[in-house]
């Protein structure tokens, strides 16, 4: 029997900054998302993860908006959902449709 054996680094996003996680390529919004997905209160502008969102959505594809709004909608705390969708809609303003 093959023994497989790797390594786990376990990270809190609560202690980094949205400036910090924004550096981590096409990950960081998925990483956001999730970091915000309790309070739904980014600590930045909307222009600012715009960059960001648009080169993982170039490099996932557009279905990758849609996996976001519907993560939103699935969060437990309905106001943090609603904050969520309107953060990402805020940040996708042209990609309204």
């Amino acid at each position: 029997m093959p023994y497989f054996s790797f390594k786990l680094n376990v990270v809190d996003l609560n202690t980094l900054s949205d400036e910090t996680i924004l550096k981590g390529g096409i990950c960081a919004p998925l990483l956001l998302l999730l970091k915000h997905g309790r309070d739904g209160i980014f600590e930045l502008e909307p222009q600012a993860y715009r960059a960001a969102f648009k080169a993982c959505i170039e490099s996932v594809g557009e279905d990758y908006i849609e996996t976001m709004l519907d993560y939103a909608q699935s969060l437990s705390s309905r106001e943090a959902g609603k904050r969520v969708f309107h953060f990402i809609a805020e940040v996708l303003n042209d990609n309204k449709d």
